[in-house]
């Protein structure tokens, strides 16, 4: 029987059981990775939410001055080199011009 190609060094007793610590310094790095990216994810969320909060804000603004017509109370903003007694209590109500569809 021929000898073996790769000999193995004797091992010394401070190099043995280095293994489980290896181990439980790997999974707590995958671990804390794991949550680092579920925490990420979560803020990815809330930026988003809030993103869609804001935009909901901004198109029920636009509808209502839209559909009003007014942007500020006329009677406390008057207009520029108008008296208080020109300014119209109610401003009218905007109407849209809507053409019909020509098929």
């Amino acid at each position: 029987m021929l000898p073996p190609l790769i000999q193995r060094a004797p091992c010394s007793s401070s190099e043995r059981g280095v293994t489980m610590p290896l181990v439980a310094l790997s999974l707590v790095a995958i671990l804390s990775f794991a949550a680092l990216s579920i925490d990420l994810g979560a803020l990815y969320e809330a930026k988003a939410e809030a993103q869609r909060a804001a935009d909901a804000a901004a198109l029920a603004a636009a509808q209502i001055i839209s559909t009003e017509g007014v942007t500020t109370d006329p009677r406390t903003a008057p207009e520029i080199g108008a008296s208080s007694a020109e300014v119209p209590a109610v401003m009218p109500r905007w109407q849209p011009r809507i053409s019909p569809i020509r098929t």
